[in-house]
């Protein structure tokens, strides 16, 4: 397996170089220099990837020497400084202003780069660096806070690796503030429901900014970094795939630094590294080294910084971790995870339904589409699409048959979110984001309307050996069922006597019966009590479209109407 990483940083690596080679500007990484007036700093963050791959002895193409990749890394570092402003921050669009991601994570990449050539940096060049780290850390640090929980522990990071160089007291005394800042907003967070609505590619991208610069944790962060893997396992299905459907998104990014470096202590980590294992064997996160997305810089030296901690842990000859057993979690939102049988079912918040696994066939539903479009009953006032299942009040039964019921609170989506192409024709608007492309969706204020509804009730119980899911919603409404097929645009429904692709879409259909059929996975069967109408809509351009989203998959959403009762029973065909 950590060939297969290997080699796609090894291939990574040598396109990088090359690019700064033929450059028409020494050190530029952006493949779009020359096309346009503007260079993106994020490109410039790969210094980072070179000399990690020379000290680490990780990824290095076999035609490329030590020295050429040293020389790459401080041209790719020169660049980024003459792209600085005069406060020491940097933008990412033509005449914006400086932007919060892209300095902390530049301050990460130079400075770590730095450290780890050492000696082989000029002197000149070194004095010249440690003033405009400190003035940039410095600027970082009258920036706002931007929204969502990661960005505190990445401020932390920024300003420990600009201090773990520069060693400036001004910095150092920023960096012991913002460690109890990280551990306590991160620490709220779990506290709080916030738990089960946190992206797990949040949290492992959380997990990864604390390894990598605390190096003698306390009891207490420990105890957090045990929060954050048994949170993030129980998302991990048992085929690898990190995320999935109870997510803000629809797959995650396997930040897998976090758990390579604590699988050695910790049993969790271990298990998700095992798991996370299988999914890089079928491929699925192949294409996260796609070396024109700029913010998967940072991504990349994690993988390869996971692969350092990987291979030195065979070296101490650690003995493999057995399987860790996952107690079904049940909360008072609905969320959770529960097992039935030959089923593991994730579950969201309102008791939304993120992914289901039949362990005998090992074989994946994953429920779910991109930006946040759960499964379950969605409502229609005038131009208004309102997701239910966010918050409610519920009393929820926490055995088999585990069940929810209540009065569901549901908020609007109109003008709220930020789309891919094929949202709109769901019925969601799109809007601008405030902030730039980031590595995990940003949660904004839902300063929205709200709509509230009674009578919420819905099941999950085993019955005549099918998964049966029922839900019950009083009044007419459009259930929502976001399907996603690995292995690309192979997928297809069949309903009736036709089968049809998973990429065309088709307009309310009378059926008993639906088959999701396609990707490495046996069909699945969903079968209703009753004859429903049904139309379906596929998610256009998912794949290559968003950096979360950097797995080969096809995806789109079923509507079924809905009137007050809906029945389904999930099997696997034999």
């Amino acid at each position: 397996m950590s060939n297969r990483i290997q080699s796609r940083l090894t291939e990574l690596i040598a396109k990088l170089y090359r690019r700064s080679i033929e450059s028409e500007r020494e050190g530029i990484l952006d493949p779009d220099y020359g096309k346009n007036e503007f260079i993106n700093p994020r490109f410039q963050e790969g210094c980072l990837l070179f000399a990690g791959a020379v000290r680490l002895r990780v990824g290095i193409p076999d035609e490329v020497s030590d020295n050429e990749l040293e020389e790459a890394s401080i041209s790719a570092m020169r660049a980024w400084f003459e792209l600085q402003h005069r406060k020491g921050g940097v933008i990412v669009i033509p005449h914006g202003k400086a932007d919060h991601h892209a300095t902390a994570y530049g301050l990460i990449a130079i400075s770590r780069a730095l450290d780890l050539l050492g000696e082989r940096v000029p002197g000149q060049f070194r004095s010249r660096a440690e003033k405009r780290l400190v003035r940039a850390a410095t600027t970082l640090s009258r920036m706002p806070q931007p929204l969502g929980l990661e960005t505190v522990p990445l401020r932390f990071a920024a300003f420990h690796s600009t201090s773990d160089w520069t060693l400036n007291s001004k910095i150092e005394s920023i960096v012991v503030r913002e460690r109890i800042k990280a551990y306590s907003a991160v620490s709220h967070a779990l506290d709080t429901e916030t738990e089960n609505s946190l992206d797990a590619g949040v949290l492992a991208l959380i997990l990864a900014f604390f390894t990598l610069c605390i190096d003698k944790p306390s009891e207490q962060e420990k105890r957090l970094w045990q929060r954050i893997l048994r949170r993030c396992l129980i998302s991990t299905t048992p085929t690898g795939f990190f995320g999935g459907g109870a997510e803000v998104s629809v797959a995650c990014l396997p930040v897998m630094a976090g758990f390579q470096i604590l699988a050695a202590e910790f049993e969790d980590a271990a298990e998700i590294v095992r798991r996370m294992d299988i999914a890089w064997e079928e491929g699925i996160y192949d294409q996260i080294f796609e070396d024109s997305v700029p913010h998967l810089n940072p991504i990349w030296h994690l993988t390869l910084l996971a692969e350092y901690a990987r291979v030195e842990r065979e070296k101490s000859e650690t003995p493999s971790p057995k399987p860790v057993v996952v107690d079904p979690v049940f909360h008072a939102d609905g969320s959770g995870f529960i097992e039935m049988e030959d089923w593991q079912i994730r579950l969201g918040r309102g008791m939304t339904v993120g992914w289901i696994h039949h362990s005998k066939s090992e074989s994946i539903r994953i429920l779910s589409s991109p930006e946040g479009l759960y499964e379950g009953p969605w409502l229609f006032r005038k131009d208004h699409f309102f997701q239910p299942g966010i918050s409610g009040d519920f009393q929820v039964q926490t055995e088999n048959p585990y069940s929810i019921e209540g009065t569901l609170r549901a908020l609007s989506l109109h003008s709220s979110q930020a789309l891919l192409p094929g949202a709109e024709e769901l019925g969601l608007k799109s809007r601008k984001r405030k902030y730039g492309p980031r590595l995990v969706p940003q949660h904004k204020p839902l300063a929205m309307k709200r709509y509230t509804q009674d009578g919420y009730w819905r099941e999950i119980e085993m019955k005549d050996g099918a998964l049966t899911i029922e839900t019950r919603l009083s009044g007419q409404c459009r259930y929502r069922l976001p399907v996603v097929w690995i292995g690309g645009v192979f997928g297809a429904i069949r309903v009736g006597n036709n089968v049809i692709p998973a990429a065309r879409p088709f307009d309310e259909i009378n059926v008993r019966e639906i088959t999701l059929i396609g990707g490495p996975y046996p069909n699945w069967v969903v079968r209703f009590d009753h004859p429903v109408m049904v139309s379906y809509s596929p998610i256009r351009g998912l794949v290559h479209m968003h950096p979360l989203r950097y797995f080969n998959v096809a995806s789109g959403v079923l509507d079924i109407i809905m009137s007050d009762r809906l029945h389904m029973a999930w099997r696997v065909e034999e």
